[in-house]
């Protein structure tokens, strides 16, 4: 999508992790002609599923909707009924369409429409002309490697095309890997540190790179504006900076309008937030500082290399829209120099290298940890070396997390995590702590496996979601694996989180859950204990877990598993922070003994399934007020 002389990625449908959502609507709408009716009814499905929240005027509809969140399957949150009876509590104005709704919602449903068929991931016009999913779409509806797909689609990426004819000449993805290389070796031969480009540096610079024959031009820009930002210090650098992103936006978009500088400022960000978010599903880019650089991943390093000297950034040509669109939505392409066999295996030994390296940092911390993978293999399969090149990369991000968990000042973070989780249990979410992630479902198991990580002790704590280098996830754990696995000298811990707290919290989370306790339970020599984390607890959850604590219903095992509130995990974690900070120690023992208290509460001291979290929660807050 193209604003003015900047590009951007669709901001409608900013977060790549619903994505999945939109393709699930057009995998129920395909077959139908593309027109304002089918844009209408999209539009209207986004709505249905909670992937779209309307600003209604009633303030009953407009406090439910505050609370929307979609499901994990992104299945219906509202009847047809109900999501017609909210529209009619909403009045969008638009002077291009004289305030008609349905032309409105039209063009609603068109803009949240176009980056699928931008990426490739729908054909507006099948053979037959109707809408339908491209073999890019239907990879992903069913569950390709994303990191793969996104890398091959962003490679492909390109601007100008038939789709979109700006005047530009830009592979977005590959010129901003080019600049980031660029930018690291100039800063290298200055004598600085190599960071990749911070996000003010991005919001300027990329956007406006819309002609692939700048882009040193913009490496040089970029080098020029942070030696004068480091130039300064305090106030005169802030001021510097303002004015300066001022300045800048004033050229670009040719406007001294103060009211026109302040959106077009805004958009800049937009657009910088939102490729960030893209781009990083490529595994090739990675947060640094804080999410304030966004760099060359670690781990992709020569993919990086073999990107910024081998592909050209120039846009192709393309005689039409269908040549592009099948172009762009296939999966098999392009040719990836770095997954050759020579290549692969010379990524593998450098990976093994690099993860002995932490391995052995861990061991000097703690000689008795968990070591993995401590041996080499000789392949003679492509395949089967790739896979060990992606498990590496895996082996290395669980690594460095484990490293990070021996460190002894990682329980400062307690605090705010604790302050993190108790917010989300509220109906609206605040980001004001760990803003990286903010989509609530990977934001709560990422946020559920830091505080483990900050509490320590464990020999491994390994959850389930995919992450990038910089250990911030990407999506949530896949289906039928457990969210987290933690690995204590004494214990077990299963973690599963849920945002969901209705009726539909039993039916998606009740089994599994049981399933995966039971499961570890037979596998392991040590005690298990589930420990299950929800905003709050609906009765048909409580009830099924209460049953099958106390009497052995789940294939003949009693299960160990408490089921928390977000506040309660959040009083616990912060009341450790407190023990820790004031010199204390926390073991694994301690904790151990916490849990155990807690799961025999239901064996021991209750037979009324309705008293068990409140006596939890008594326990709990005995426990803090200690």
């Amino acid at each position: 999508m193209v604003r003015d002389s900047v590009w951007s990625i669709n901001t409608t449908l900013r977060s790549p992790d619903r994505l999945q959502g939109y393709i699930e609507i057009v995998r129920i709408m395909q077959g139908r002609t593309r027109d304002e009716e089918f844009e209408k009814d999209f539009f209207f499905e986004t709505i249905r599923r909670g992937l779209y929240q309307p600003n209604s005027k009633d303030p009953v509809w407009k406090k439910r909707v505050s609370s929307f969140l979609p499901k994990e399957d992104f299945s219906y949150i509202l009847s047809e009924e109900e999501v017609n009876d909210l529209m009619s509590t909403v009045f969008y104005k638009n002077k291009t369409y004289q305030d008609d709704q349905f032309k409105i919602y039209a063009f609603r449903g068109r803009t949240a429409f176009s980056p699928l068929t931008n990426f490739g991931f729908v054909r507006n016009r099948d053979e037959f002309g109707k809408v339908s999913l491209t073999p890019l779409g239907e990879a992903f509806s069913q569950g390709i490697n994303t990191e793969n797909m996104f890398l091959r689609m962003f490679l492909k990426w390109q601007l100008d095309n038939p789709t979109e004819i700006n005047g530009f000449n830009i592979m977005p993805f590959v010129a901003t890997v080019k600049v980031i290389a660029g930018v690291n070796q100039r800063a290298e031969k200055l004598g600085l540190r190599p960071v990749g480009i911070s996000f003010d540096e991005m919001k300027m610079y990329i956007p406006t790179l819309v002609n692939a024959k700048n882009i040193a031009h913009t490496i040089e820009q970029i080098i020029d504006y942070r030696l004068k930002v480091k130039s300064m210090g305090g106030m005169d650098r802030e001021e510097f900076k303002q004015s300066f992103f001022n300045d800048f936006t004033e050229r670009v978009f040719n406007t001294k309008s103060e009211e026109s500088l302040k959106t077009k400022k805004s958009n800049l960000r937009d657009y910088a937030d939102s490729a960030i978010r893209y781009f990083r599903e490529t595994g090739i880019l990675y947060l640094r500082g804080g999410g304030r650089y966004i760099d060359i991943s670690p781990s992709r390093t020569r993919e990086a290399a073999f990107i910024s000297e081998e592909f050209t950034a120039e846009a192709d040509n393309f005689k039409n829209v269908d040549d592009y669109i099948n172009y762009l939505s296939d999966t098999q392409t392009p040719d990836l120099p770095w997954e050759t066999f020579s290549q692969l295996g010379i990524e593998y030994n450098n990976l093994y290298v690099k993860h002995e390296r932490i391995q052995n940092a861990i061991a000097k911390i703690r000689p008795d940890a968990v070591r993995n993978s401590d041996y080499i293999e000789k392949f003679t399969d492509i395949n089967r070396l790739a896979d060990a090149v992606q498990s590496l990369r895996q082996l290395i991000r669980q690594s460095t997390r484990t490293l990070k968990m021996f460190k002894n000042d990682q329980f400062l973070k307690l605090k705010e995590i604790s302050i993190a989780i108790e917010e989300m249990s509220g109906r609206t979410q605040s980001f004001r702590k760990f803003p990286e992630v903010q989509k609530p479902s990977v934001r709560l198991e990422w946020l559920f496996a830091e505080s483990l990580v900050a509490i320590g002790n464990a020999n491994f704590i390994k959850p389930n979601y995919n992450v990038g280098d910089d250990g911030i996830p990407l999506w949530t754990a896949r289906g039928n694996v457990e969210d987290l696995l933690a690995d204590y000298p004494d214990f077990q811990l299963v973690g599963e989180v849920t945002m969901m707290q209705g009726h539909d919290q039993w039916i998606n989370e009740g089994q599994p859950v049981m399933r995966h306790v039971a499961d570890l339970s037979k596998k392991s020599t040590k005690p298990t204990i589930g420990l299950f984390l929800a905003p709050s607890l609906h009765r048909d959850t409580i009830n099924t877990f209460f049953g099958n604590v106390k009497y052995p219903i789940f294939e003949g095992q009693t299960l160990a598993i408490i089921p928390l509130t977000l506040k309660s995990y959040a009083k616990i974690i912060n009341k450790i922070f407190e023990i820790r900070n004031v010199g204390s120690s926390f073991s694994q023992k301690d904790l151990w003994n916490l849990f155990s208290a807690l799961h025999h509460i239901a064996v021991q001291q209750i037979d009324d399934s309705t008293q068990w979290i409140p006596t939890i929660d008594q326990y709990i807050d005995s426990f803090c007020n200690q």
